[in-house]
């Protein structure tokens, strides 16, 4: 694990993407996922090279605006709803004890030592 907080709405947030129970156990161990392994569980919808990620996303920005906007931005609203509606609710005092948790000097220490051995 990496040993950090998770709070509730980052939950909400990766379980909207990829399923309760996948983000629960990817939280909970603190999982790092390979390009390969977000794009099977549906975090990413396509792996692309460097050289073609700008090419890709305005592709994917041309298909998006051929769609009838009021319906698309609608649509999509009523799709999450409940998400935004979540995230609308943070509890401010819960989030500022997540974030001085991390931003804390054990916990920054932790997390350079895991990001230097990703380097490697």
């Amino acid at each position: 694990p990496v040993g950090i907080i998770v709070p509730k709405h980052i939950h909400s947030l990766y379980s909207f993407w990829i399923g309760e129970r996948v983000a629960y156990q990817n939280l909970l161990e603190g999982k790092m996922v390979s390009p390969e392994q977000a794009h099977n569980i549906g975090l990413v919808d396509e792996i692309v090279g460097m050289t073609e990620v700008l090419a890709k996303a305005e592709e994917k920005l041309q298909h998006y605006l051929s769609f009838d906007t009021f319906t698309w931005k609608t649509t999509k609203l009523n799709l999450r709803s409940k998400l935004i509606a979540e995230m609308q609710n943070i509890d401010e005092k819960t989030f500022t004890a997540t974030i001085d948790h991390w931003f804390s000097a054990e916990i920054q220490s932790n997390l350079s030592k895991i990001l230097s051995s990703l380097k490697k």
